[in-house]
């Protein structure tokens, strides 16, 4: 199974590099031209360059835990990295592969570091140039700070950014969501959770407190733009994400699903993924805080 950042055309070169030694330096880091902020910073080890893996992990939407002197990163895509410390030896599961019968399987893979992986201050750490390699980011070191990029996700053969809006009864709150990867993730799940297409919902908005029956309140609008970002005026693509006030005496409506996903563009309405509303929720909820910025609050 192809990773997914190379699925969308994120194919990333690894550069192979000397690292002088700055160990009593605090060094920064930076993905996609975000300072990130960490508690541990990168240190110097044997001449290589060490970073804390939760940090890089979670900026590029996955989970870390820690498990049998292990950590195990789970990224967006749903491959799952382990890292043993103390070990050169790192371990990812790819699932959903189909073996020559069509049948799903869950392949497995290593992958030898050039040192091993070990704790630090009580911090998991990765040699830097491994870690870009099982993340799929090209990671350099670059005067004293590490330099993490992707390569952009391309919407219309155009870089995209996106940004996010969630609503209360009064106002609202836009942010922008940042890392190539990380937009790329989100057009693929919006993309991938479409399904049938649907009338019209008969109630739907953004006001929870006027819920009639089949009333669909608006979770999320996204807003992908291709030539800059201005909250002012809508994206190359824009797409709300509905999802239905069920209680007592208000079932989901026939034809219908607990989720709808409206393309404004095209002013249609589908039914909408459970599962990867999920991940979608997961994803956002997980993201480093870095990787949001405000960019207008209006809720009263």
């Amino acid at each position: 199974m192809k990773r997914f950042f190379l699925t969308l055309g994120m194919a990333l070169m690894i550069v192979s590099f000397a690292i002088p030694a700055y160990a009593a330096q605090k060094i920064a880091i930076t993905l996609d031209g975000v300072l990130l902020t960490t508690e541990t910073s990168p240190v110097v080890i044997k001449g290589r360059t060490y970073v804390p893996a939760r940090i890089i992990a979670e900026n590029l939407g996955a989970t870390v835990d820690w498990k049998d002197n292990s950590v195990i990163v789970s990224t967006a895509a749903g491959e799952v990295i382990t890292l043993p410390m103390g070990s050169k030896i790192a371990t990812t599961t790819y699932p959903d592969g189909v073996d020559e019968m069509g049948e799903p399987y869950t392949a497995v893979g290593t992958y030898t570091m050039e040192l091993p992986a070990r704790t630090v201050n009580g911090s998991a750490m990765v040699p830097l140039r491994d870690m870009g390699l099982l993340m799929g980011a090209n990671i350099d070191y670059v005067k004293g700070r590490v330099i993490i990029t992707t390569v952009p996700y391309l919407i219309n053969e155009r870089p995209a950014e996106l940004t996010h809006e969630w609503h209360m009864t009064a106002g609202s709150s836009i942010n922008q969501i940042k890392g190539n990867m990380n937009v790329g993730q989100m057009h693929y799940w919006l993309t991938a959770g479409r399904g049938m297409e649907v009338d019209v919902p008969a109630y739907y908005g953004c006001n929870v407190n006027l819920d009639p029956p089949n009333y669909y309140y608006l979770v999320s609008h996204y807003r992908f733009y291709t030539d800059g970002i201005d909250i002012t005026k809508p994206g190359q693509e824009n797409i709300d994400v509905y999802t239905h006030t069920s209680y007592d005496g208000n079932p989901i409506p026939e034809g219908y699903s607990q989720f709808l996903l409206h393309d404004v563009d095209l002013d249609k309405w589908y039914q909408f993924d459970a599962d990867i509303f999920e991940k979608i929720d997961n994803f956002k909820l997980n993201l480093g805080d870095d990787m949001w910025e405000n960019l207008s609050n209006t809720i009263l």
